[in-house]
């Protein structure tokens, strides 16, 4: 690619305000909601912008991807605004989460339409060191103690704690398959190294099956085939697993897991069957429309029988919140956004293995990351095609 591609001055300027914010955001909460406001100045730089969205070769699959997605997201918001219109039941909370839900898309595609995607990949490198600034500014002192005893690790697989567990692990674990992908092998071993000192055991998970799955791929004769195959497996697995967490919610594992594993199926999931079961016998939501967005925390921060309030499973709250029809929508939309190319599923099964026990969702650094990382790999397979073609 051109490698005299200067940075423009509003990239600059966001670059700036979002590293600072991502990497200060341990010195003070309030700082990390700075992150919102930044499509505030993107916009004001699209108004006088005279340089927009010039790289034709890669306007029609970017604009495609991105517009699918601020739609998609768009349209689930203003179908959620409309049930909760008709059972007149208005709160802050959906608000605050359609801004959570829009904004990280909204803002990746200002970058398009400003031109920023020239030097993405470096530009994703810049936020990666913010991520790492950010957890050791929060960690410095117990990731020394694990450099200076390592054996702290192990022990954390058998505790299942460690005090250096962060939610940065999700991001830390897709810059991993991300570098992995690239073949950057620096950059993959710094990552990878805090993936796992970070210490979310989904994140691993997903991590490993999802490089499982690019090493089956990548030795396979017909890999669009596989591809293709992979889709609609995908597709399907999302609903089994929908309907796994709500049978599991309602007890109906509870003797097998008793039985078979010794626990009951609330230690089995540290907490969640509790919080699963809360929910759905007090929500009681309609199946096909849903309990409307934010739903599930909104009662979650006023439960006295549970301490948190996230569900801590997308897949399980957008089935609650919006119902099975836009779950069906849900899914398939980002099944066929994500297996164009193989890149592209295998960053997004990581993501959505993150779905089942984690809300990533709304968590604006993880969307905006894995949003920037999927432009970046759409620019980098149009280069490679567009080389090759030349090279014939």
């Amino acid at each position: 690619m051109n490698s005299e591609v200067k940075y423009p001055f509003g990239l600059k300027i966001l670059l700036f305000l979002s590293c600072t914010s991502i990497a200060l955001t341990p010195l003070s909460e309030n700082i990390r909601y700075t992150k919102y406001l930044l499509i505030l100045p993107a916009l004001i730089f699209l108004i006088f912008s005279n340089k927009r969205d010039k790289n034709n070769y890669l306007n029609t699959a970017l604009n495609k991807y991105l517009i699918a997605y601020v739609l998609l997201y768009t349209l689930m918001v203003f179908f959620s605004f409309i049930v909760l219109t008709f059972n007149y039941d208005y709160y802050f909370r959906f608000f605050a989460e359609s801004l959570f839900l829009l904004n990280p898309i909204l803002l990746v595609y200002l970058f398009f339409k400003l031109n920023y995607f020239s030097k993405l990949d470096i530009i994703l490198k810049y936020y990666f060191w913010a991520f790492i600034t950010s957890y050791v500014i929060a960690f410095g002192p117990e990731i020394i103690d694990i450099l200076i005893h390592p054996t702290i690790l192990i022990q954390a697989i058998i505790s299942s704690t460690i005090a250096t567990e962060s939610i940065l692990a999700f991001i830390f674990g897709l810059f991993t398959l991300y570098f992995i992908l690239r073949k950057d092998k620096f950059y993959s071993i710094i990552s990878l190294v805090f993936t796992i000192i970070s210490f979310k055991r989904i994140a691993l998970l997903a991590l490993l099956f999802s490089l499982l799955i690019n090493f089956i791929l990548n030795r396979s004769k017909n890999i669009k085939k596989k591809i293709k195959y992979l889709k609609y497996t995908g597709i399907a697995s999302n609903f089994l697993l929908v309907l796994f967490i709500y049978l599991f919610s309602t007890g109906f594992f509870d003797l097998i897991i008793s039985k078979w594993i010794g626990e009951s199926a609330n230690q089995f999931s540290l907490g969640r069957k509790l919080v699963y079961e809360s929910v759905i016998s007090n929500l009681k939501p309609n199946l096909f429309f849903g309990a409307g967005l934010a739903k599930t925390s909104l009662f979650l921060e006023n439960s006295i029988t549970t301490k948190i309030n996230l569900l801590h499973s997308d897949l399980l709250k957008i089935f609650l919140e919006f119902g099975w029809v836009v779950f069906t929508i849900w899914i398939i939309v980002q099944f066929n956004l994500n297996t164009k190319y193989k890149d592209l599923l295998i960053l997004f099964i990581y993501l959505n293995i993150v779905f089942l026990t984690d809300n990533v969702l709304i968590y604006f650094n993880v969307a905006f990351i894995f949003y920037l990382m999927q432009c970046s790999t759409i620019i980098n397979e149009n280069y490679n095609r567009k080389m090759k073609y030349y090279q014939r």
